[in-house]
């Protein structure tokens, strides 16, 4: 009988719930590790080596069916194995195997350890029926420790754990995106609704990086957040109307002889942010519900405005850059409130858009998502 046929008969009758009868005998050795030795009716054997109860009782959890299988996939290498043994007598050949490493799944076992006695390959044909137990071939499977069913780490505990411990830091650092829409305020009224906007087509986007810092002790809610922000803005303008500079003064005129599918001016700005901030956790650590306000100055980095039309039947793209008469500093105030990964922020300039009597005397207000 070959060895593969001995492990498969040992490991298949452990692995199988049928009504065989078998001895079980405790075993006493200096090793501080528990070795059960099961005696199996076909003449099999097998020994079972625990650290303490607990590990014992943890073995229910895992099917040596499947490990059966997992041992047939070695059935080449243990023949190779034992023919390469047949011949030198008092001689081992240990071959070890990595389960979990090969098959990339971490429940399989870390590794199989298989050992054959030249002594036992060349007699085992003639003793397997006396012996009732081949001690040349042993087999070691050994699992990682820490697994999520043997009485371990909870993954879910882990990560809740580690939320904390990030909650507990004094400083820590943020990216945000803000996505939203802009609308003017404080618009002059003299001119009727030259100033209309298309609301879905006037939208803002705002990359940020935060630092978070707690002031106080590791309980305290209350945060600095102090940032940079990049922000593109977008002013679409409604009802074939467009903004010019007419002799350094910018101003809005109504397009009489095209009609325009969209004239817009858009603007980017590089932004310094300071936002104080309340901000409460859960008891798995997550993020609960936070406020924050603060201000912001900034500087223009560019504008341009942008006409699209039909023109005999073409689509025709006229882009100017030019500030426009845009005041280059700006400055105000921003507003976050959210609860989880929710949040809802807006913005508001305090200063107008344009230079004092260079355009319109007007404010920006922004609103959007923060994600």
């Amino acid at each position: 009988m070959k060895p593969l046929k001995f492990i498969l008969a040992i490991l298949m009758v452990a692995a199988t719930a049928l009504p065989l009868r078998a001895e079980i005998f405790r075993t006493t050795a200096p090793n501080p590790k528990d070795t059960i030795f099961i005696k199996l009716p076909n003449g099999a054997g097998m020994n079972l080596i625990v650290k303490n109860t607990d590990e014992l009782k943890s073995l229910q959890d895992y099917k040596l069916d499947s490990l059966v299988q997992m041992l047939g996939k070695y059935v080449e290498q243990i023949e190779n194995m034992e023919k390469a043994n047949r011949h030198q007598e008092g001689k081992e050949l240990t071959m070890t195997f990595y389960p979990a490493k090969d098959q990339k799944n971490p429940n399989a076992p870390e590794t199989i350890t298989i050992t054959l006695s030249a002594a036992s390959v060349n007699t085992m044909h003639d003793n397997a029926k006396s012996k009732g137990f081949i001690e040349g071939i042993k087999i070691f499977v050994e699992h990682q420790e820490n697994k999520k069913n043997n009485s371990t780490v909870d993954k879910d505990s882990v990560k809740a754990e580690v939320k904390k411990e990030k909650a507990r830091r004094r400083t820590s650092s943020q990216g945000y995106l803000d996505v939203g829409l802009n609308t003017f305020v404080n618009a002059p009224k003299d001119n009727g609704d030259m100033y209309d906007l298309r609301p879905l087509g006037s939208r803002f986007v705002n990359l940020a990086q935060y630092y978070r810092i707690r002031i106080g002790n590791q309980n305290s809610p209350f945060y600095l957040k102090p940032g940079v922000e990049v922000t593109f803005n977008n002013y679409m303008f409604d009802k074939n109307n467009y903004l010019v500079d007419d002799n350094g003064v910018s101003k809005m005129v109504k397009e009489t002889t095209r009609s325009l599918e969209k004239s817009k001016l858009a603007t980017s700005s590089i932004n310094a942010s300071l936002m104080p901030e309340l901000r409460f956790q859960e008891k798995n650590g997550k993020d609960g519900f936070k406020i924050g306000m603060g201000g912001f100055v900034g500087y223009r980095l560019g504008s341009h405005t942008k006409l699209k039309y039909q023109l005999e039947g073409d689509t025709e793209k006229d882009k100017e850059r030019s500030s426009y008469n845009l005041e280059d500093f700006q400055y105000g105030v921003n507003f976050a409130i959210g609860y989880r990964k929710f949040e809802v922020y807006t913005k508001y300039n305090l200063n107008n858009l344009f230079k004092e009597n260079r355009g319109p005397q007007m404010n920006v207000i922004s609103f959007g998502f923060r994600i």
